[in-house]
């Protein structure tokens, strides 16, 4: 049995009412529940199949009652695992951030002091200087936490402390066009002070409040109307709201909300957003044209969908629309939508997971959907609570088709004699340690440990619908895939007065409006904001290292890179060459393996190209060389630099030139000779008469230099001849000495 990271989970969110397109006949929406995934064995992946990797699973000791994301928060290269758990009351909840080997991540965990409970987290650049922050809530104290990627607080007036609830995950946004993410929290507040959405700068600025009552979903973002701006959709408990982003202004509203929340999705593939939710005994869908929400479509569920649960969006039959799916807490039931609003009935939907009474009737569980068997379908993926019975909870997994995912559903732990475990987590897929197969990650309440499950699938990114509890990293929910910077070759080096440009450009599968930004330039640096053309003409005073962050948002989501360039005093030298053997140096102080150090790629248009580099040493009269065809155990060319003359057998003449830096010309260089001949480079730009470039050598024999024209290509040199820079000769002397060259 494998798995591959397209699953759709069901796992902790607070999600609004929520359906999905299929295409898929109309069933009365009264019809029986399929409770045949309640008899099946539990099954276990098969025996091809690791269960876990090192270090896992993690005890911690502590309810997990929020949902993981996965991260490479300090951009070491590989991903961590960000986590919150709840504490016993009278003590603060913990936001972990765990390497791949379950070790601690330096500065983490972090404590929310004062409050036992904590929601699972968003990952962004919320201040803009291009790194990455967490945020994260807390229930009972309505508390807003946020940290550096090392665990430092923020700066500012964190923790923020509302002093009641604040139920749902936090949700990052670009809603000022600056290009950092805002943060958008939701608050309950019986007295009615702190009630409806917030919007806070990185300093815990109030940017807005929107008075809403009894706000508990988490809200989506998105860019309904397709103006370029965006906006906040929030579900509470009797209304459904679309807000400005700007400035927080309710737009419209529509009667009905829920606990899910919403989700954002093209259900159609026309090119329009819907916004998918619950009201009541409803689900439904409806879009937003700038001034007016106008409903699509409304269907009954036969239950009150208006209750705690999660919900998503995504193509699971694969039929080109979405299908909406909404895992409702009291009967532990998903109930599933095609894109027209018609009851999934075809597939067996709804399907009831728990027989008997939840032991938990408030999952924080969005289904989440992806291919996790490797045959190019999807599969939904969800957990479920237990029962009143004693039957613990348990991983489930459907085909694309309804029929259940063979080894499913998944005891996480077999052994444990404790009959309350609770799947109410999403199991989180992805390639965790980046060897390209297929991570299950999920945190098990009331056992209070962290599993992992390592599977031989290939994973894939672009096969992920829905794979996160809340969709992406900044918990947009919208189901559009988030876009990716695409991983270039960054310049480390450029020279003072050099113009550089370089091209930013995305991986964007879904077509979304970016805006691309570079974090931390210096002076004079800018890049187009629509086309990602980044460029700069450093100056005299900019000579040092410099870190930079190559940014990218479509407003909801967010990527960048890391680039780290040294603006150098330097210059590249052009070496005039012609087809075959040519007797060459270079003035500049680079040194360094032939093959990197003669690269004409480098630093010139990559078109002059050679196979073998050959010097003689005039110690010990020994030929050295380096040939491209030959094993590295016969290339015995010790490094090469400014002193020495070579040999380069040239292959493609390309411009005429070989170009070699960067480096500067030195002031002075000290060459060794020894008794008998030398082959030497020239380093310095000045030209001088081989007597007076020569002069307290004590040379006694003609120079010689390189002709194209001779038999073997080196000719007698007159004393009067000129020293170049960019060619090489042969000395003779008579007794060891040392060559100054100095000017």
């Amino acid at each position: 049995m494998k798995l591959k990271f397209l699953s759709l989970l069901i796992a902790c969110v607070t999600v609004f009412g929520t359906v999905t397109v299929m295409g898929v006949s109309v069933v009365n929406p009264e019809e029986p529940i399929d409770t045949s995934v309640l008899n099946g064995p539990l099954d276990t992946p098969a025996p091809d199949e690791s269960l876990n990797i090192t270090g896992w699973p993690k005890d911690l000791g502590d309810y997990i009652r929020s949902c993981p994301i996965i991260f490479d928060i300090d951009e070491d290269g590989s991903n961590e695992i960000i986590q919150g758990c709840y504490r016993n009351p009278g003590s603060g909840g913990y936001t972990h951030i765990w390497n791949e080997d379950a070790t601690n991540v330096p500065g983490w965990p972090n404590t929310m002091a004062g409050d036992p409970s904590c929601s699972s987290s968003a990952i962004g650049d919320v201040d803009g200087d291009g790194d990455w922050e967490v945020v994260t809530t807390t229930f009972l104290a309505g508390q807003i936490w946020v940290w550096h990627w090392n665990g430092t607080l923020m700066s500012g007036s964190w923790p923020i402390n509302f002093g009641y609830f604040i139920r749902a995950n936090p949700l990052l946004a670009d809603v000022d066009g600056d290009g950092d993410g805002e943060i958008i929290v939701v608050a309950a507040d019986p007295d009615n002070i702190y009630d409806g959405v917030h919007c806070f700068q990185h300093d815990g600025t109030l940017e807005w409040h929107t008075f809403i009552e009894n706000c508990q979903a988490p809200p989506a973002a998105a860019d309904l109307d397709g103006n370029g701006d965006v906006e906040i959709i929030m579900g509470a408990w009797t209304d459904t709201y679309v807000l400005r982003g700007s400035d927080g202004a309710i737009l419209d509203s529509v009667a009905g909300g829920s606990h899910k929340g919403v989700c954002v999705g093209d259900l159609t593939g026309d090119g329009d957003l819907e916004v998918v939710g619950a009201a009541s005994m409803n689900a439904r869908a409806f879009e937003f044209d700038g001034t007016s929400i106008n409903v699509v479509w409304t269907r009954s569920a036969g239950v009150n969908l208006g209750t705690y649960g999660q919900a998503s969006i995504g193509d699971l039959t694969g039929d080109g629309t979405l299908e909406s799916f909404f895992l409702n807490g009291p009967d532990n039931t998903i109930y599933a939508f095609d894109s027209a609003g018609n009851p999934l009935s075809a597939l067996g939907f709804p399907k009831q997971l728990v027989q008997g009474t939840p032991s938990a009737t408030d999952p924080q569980s969005a289904p989440s959907i992806g291919d996790i068997d490797g045959d190019g379908d999807m599969e939904l993926m969800c957990g479920s609570t237990s029962n009143s019975t004693g039957a613990p909870g348990l991983i489930h997994a459907w085909h694309h088709d309804g029929s259940p995912v063979a080894g499913y559903p998944l005891d996480p732990d077999p052994t444990t004699t404790d009959p309350e475990t609770e799947c109410i987590c999403t199991p989180t897929m992805t390639d965790l340690d980046s060897d390209g197969d297929l991570e299950i990650m999920c945190g098990v309440n009331k056992v209070n440990r962290f599993y992992i499950w390592d599977y031989n699938d290939t994973y894939n990114e672009d096969n992920i619908e829905w794979g996160l509890f809340r969709h992406d990293d900044q918990c947009s929910g919208l189901a559009k895939q988030a876009p990716k910077l695409d991983g270039i070759a960054l310049p480390a080096f450029v020279e003072v007065g050099e113009t550089l440009l370089v091209q930013f450009t995305a991986h964007n599968p879904d077509n979304m409006p970016l805006r691309y930004y570079v974090r931390q330039v210096p002076a004079g640096a800018s890049v187009n904001l629509a086309t990602g053309l980044f460029s700069w003409t450093p100056t005299a005073g900019q000579l040092g290292t410099y870190k930079m962050y190559p940014f990218l948002t479509d407003g909801m989501r967010q990527d960048h890179l890391v680039w780290n360039i040294e603006v150098v005093d330097s210059t590249k030298f052009d070496i005039p060459v012609v087809d075959g053997w040519n007797l060459i140096s270079y003035p500049i102080d680079v040194s360094g393996n032939a093959t990197g150090v003669l690269d004409d790629s480098l630093r010139g248009d990559g078109t002059t190209t050679w196979d073998i580099v050959q010097w003689c040493d005039p110690l010990t009269d020994e030929w050295k060389s380096y040939a491209d065809f030959k094993p590295s155990a016969l290339n015995d060319l010790a490094p090469v630099d400014n002193t020495m003359g070579l040999w380069v057998h040239v292959t493609a003449v390309g411009d005429g030139f070989l170009t070699v830096g960067t480096g500067v010309v030195p002031a002075s260089t000290n060459i060794q000779l020894f008794a008998g001949w030398n082959m030497v480079g020239y380093p310095s730009l000045t030209q001088r008469q081989i007597s007076t470039a020569l002069a307290g050598t004590g040379y006694d024999r003609p120079v010689e230099g390189f002709s194209a024209a001779a038999p073997y290509r080196t000719t007698e040199l007159a004393d009067t001849y000129m020293m170049t820079a960019g060619e090489a000769y042969w000395i003779h002397v008579p007794a060891d000495t040392i060559w100054v060259v100095n000017w």
